[in-house]
């Protein structure tokens, strides 16, 4: 299965639409019973595969960028695909397929 590369540099404040309420993604998911890590580990894996050893840097960067942007439910989620990325590499388990 390919995917498509994320572009980091097409991102920008235009581009974002304001909501009307800010949720919290993990708090919803748990609400109703679902557990949001085989969903970052996917992502993760995702990453893995179009990015190879370089998945960390993009994750972080991203990361940072939406911490930048003032979007902390966002960077939240990738500050959580990141940490997942770094565990893999303290592992040794950072493998593109």
């Amino acid at each position: 299965m390919n995917s498509n590369p994320i572009l980091i540099d097409s991102y920008s404040r235009r581009n974002k639409k304001p909501t009307a309420v800010t949720t919290n993604i993990f708090l919803e998911m748990e609400l109703i019973g679902m557990d949001p890590n085989p969903l970052l580990e996917i992502a993760a894996h995702d990453l893995i595969n179009q990015y190879g050893n370089d998945a960390v840097g993009y994750s972080i960067q991203i990361e940072r960028d939406f911490i930048d942007e003032g979007d902390a439910e966002s960077a939240e989620i990738w500050q959580k695909i990141s940490n997942y990325l770094q565990s893999l590499n303290g592992t040794g388990q950072l493998v593109a397929h």
